[in-house]
Order: structure tokens, then C-alpha cells, then sequence
């Protein structure tokens, strides 16, 4: 029933020309949602790396070792993104 009460309304806004509204949203509206999506994403990567150490006994090898993987992947994008504007990669 709840798919076809969204369809049923999404029809009628197509239809009734909700598509002019769109006009209204400005781009701090946009920045400030996609602020929120970078939250999310942030908050569950540091998640999933804090739980293997909470649910890991006294032998903490796996966790450290995955931290160090998601610490390295971090390092390798920071460069990489600073590598940009360097003189190679410059047009």
C-alpha cells in the first residue's frame, strides 16, 4: 500500500507542476544536504572502525590492522588529491 500511495502522489505532483519548485532550492539548501549525506558516510566509516575494537577480546591484531588499512586508504587519497595541482597533472 505504501508504494502505491508514493506513486499515486508522486503522479499527481508531476501532473500538477511540482517540477517549478525546483527553482526554489537554492544552493545552500543543496550544500546542506550533501553535508549531511558526507555525515553519514563519516559516521558509519568511523563506526566500522571502532567496533572490531569493542567486539575484539584481548587479541586486537585484526582491528589495528584494519585502522592501518583505512588509514592508509585516507593517506594514498589525500595525496593523490594534492597531486592534482602539481606541474605533472597541470594543464
Amino acid at each position: 500500500w505504501t508504494g502505491l500511495w508514493c506513486a499515486l502522489l508522486l503522479a499527481g505532483l508531476a501532473c500538477g507542476g511540482a517540477c517549478r519548485l525546483v527553482s526554489l532550492v537554492t544552493r545552500f539548501t543543496d550544500d546542506v544536504f550533501n553535508g549531511l549525506i558526507v555525515l553519514t558516510f563519516l559516521v558509519t566509516a568511523c563506526q566500522n572502525i571502532v567496533e572490531p575494537f569493542v567486539v575484539a577480546g584481548l587479541d586486537k591484531t585484526l582491528p589495528f590492522v584494519d585502522a592501518s588499512i583505512a588509514l592508509g586508504t585516507f593517506l594514498v587519497a589525500t595525496l593523490c588529491n594534492s597531486a592534482r595541482s602539481g606541474p605533472l597533472l597541470r594543464r
